[in-house]
């Protein structure tokens, strides 16, 4: 098969469709007869973790699925508030709303105008649709009201990519989705997720060669059925007896495996669905444990002027948190190796402005070391090609900048604080040894 021809089929595959579909149409997503009904009861504890997610944009809705992954925190996936809705108008996160069992809440912020702030995603897809990349589909919300409290479910992060496939192939992987029927929603659970098995091998080989080096360790492609307006809903997986969110269903294919009368196939149209692996997103849960504040326009508008001198971010400084500045930060956090948020903070600020000022083959180096809490905590830092020892060749600690990187290790490993300085072409690592206290007096004696 030529790369052309799988680029195309794969564009078929993870092709997003939202909101609902005629209930007399073919089904997307759906593979071979149907396996979707009612939750079994021993799942019904655990699908009050799961509920409708709607985006709403200017005369049209995104509707989506969402599950609760902590007593604050829901999981879905990231084009459900940042893909335009029909009339080709943006979601508005303030307008956004999850429902489920315990009830409706907003996003955290929301009442405020802050709700961007309380998001966290892998993607906001400025660009278009063409440059999207769907193992980054996945997002974060923190909620305003307390409904995911006592039914958030906890998420897999330990299993290797291929023990989850494995378990795919078993069939210890299920679904539990909120599907439309016209004005009507039901929950619905799904668990026939691997057939057939030589497809989803197909899928595998269309992975590797199409998406390449572009994270496939956090795909999960599936057969599960499930709806359209089903993006983000969880496959799950019940481990000693507890269920488990294993991924966030992304895309969902138009997955008709076509029969005539004698059940022969006679057209197979795509491979799979795919879930993004809940390992892309398991360390950024905690970071919305608490509300997030709003930081100054005039410091995010400093870090927009860095980022654009970095080569990040395209549009005016104006010190608005939009997703163009969270898509730069995005960018700027995978190319140093950061943990993903998106969200301005002290910490990227400093990050970032250490970046700017940083030779080019240095700032790996100058990102890292500012990364660590203790270098800025500690004010073991100086990035100042005017300060004292500037233009010193002589500095015997001198190290040409794309060896930045080890040198930083070496000077760590000795013990004490590091404080690095950016000299043109070169980088300067001092170790610095913590100043022990002096020993108090003895007392006087009589």
């Amino acid at each position: 098969m030529k790369q052309r021809k799988v680029g195309t089929i794969i564009a078929l595959a993870v092709a997003v469709v939202l909101g609902s579909a005629d209930a007399g149409a073919v089904l997307a997503a759906i593979f071979g007869k149907d396996s979707r009904r009612p939750v079994p009861q021993e799942f019904r504890a655990a699908s009050a973790a799961v509920g409708t997610l709607r985006a709403p944009g200017r005369g049209s809705i995104n509707e989506c699925n969402a599950v609760c992954v902590s007593p604050h925190v829901i999981a879905t996936s990231a084009h459900c508030l940042y893909f335009p809705v029909r009339n080709g108008t943006l979601p508005k996160l303030p307008a956004v709303s999850f429902r489920n069992a315990k009830g409706r809440s907003a996003i955290a912020g929301a009442a405020k105008g802050q709700a961007a702030w309380n998001v966290i995603a892998g993607a906001t897809f400025v660009s278009n649709r063409k440059n999207w990349i769907v193992s980054r589909d996945w997002a974060l919300a923190r909620l305003a009201s307390p409904i995911c409290e006592g039914v958030s479910l906890d998420i897999v992060t330990k299993n290797k990519w291929g023990d989850l496939f494995d378990k795919v192939l078993e069939r210890k992987i299920f679904v539990i989705s909120q599907n439309r029927y016209g004005t009507r929603v039901r929950l619905e659970y799904a668990d026939a997720c691997d057939k057939p098995r030589n497809a989803l091998e197909l899928g595998l080989q269309w992975l590797a060669i199409d998406l390449g080096s572009r994270e496939p360790e956090h795909l999960i492609p599936h057969r599960c059925d499930f709806k359209r307006g089903a993006s983000g809903s969880p496959l799950l997986l019940k481990q000693h007896d507890q269920v488990m969110v294993v991924a966030i269903n992304a895309a969902e294919s138009d997955g008709r495996i076509l029969t005539d009368k004698f059940g022969k196939t006679v057209a197979n149209q795509v491979s799979a669905n795919f879930a993004v692996s809940s390992k892309a997103f398991a360390s950024q849960i905690a970071l919305l444990d608490k509300q997030s504040a709003p930081m100054p326009r005039d410091k995010i508008a400093t870090l927009q002027a860095n980022l654009a001198q970095l080569g990040f971010y395209s549009g005016t400084p104006d010190g608005a948190f939009g997703r163009r500045t969270r898509q730069a930060l995005l960018d700027f956090e995978r190319r140093y190796s950061l943990t993903i948020s998106g969200r301005p903070s002290p910490a990227l600020l400093v990050s970032i402005g250490g970046a700017a000022a940083a030779p080019e083959a240095a700032r790996p180096a100058v990102v890292e070391y500012l990364s660590d809490p203790a270098a800025t905590t500690n004010g073991a830092l100086a990035i100042d090609p005017s300060s004292g020892i500037a233009g010193r060749a002589d500095e015997p600690n001198a190290v040409p900048a794309d060896a930045a990187s080890s040198a930083l290790a070496t000077c760590r490993s000795a013990g004490g604080h590091c404080r690095i300085f950016a000299l043109g072409d070169n980088v300067v690592f001092r170790q610095e040894k913590p100043v022990d206290a002096e020993p108090e007096p003895n007392p006087a004696g009589p």
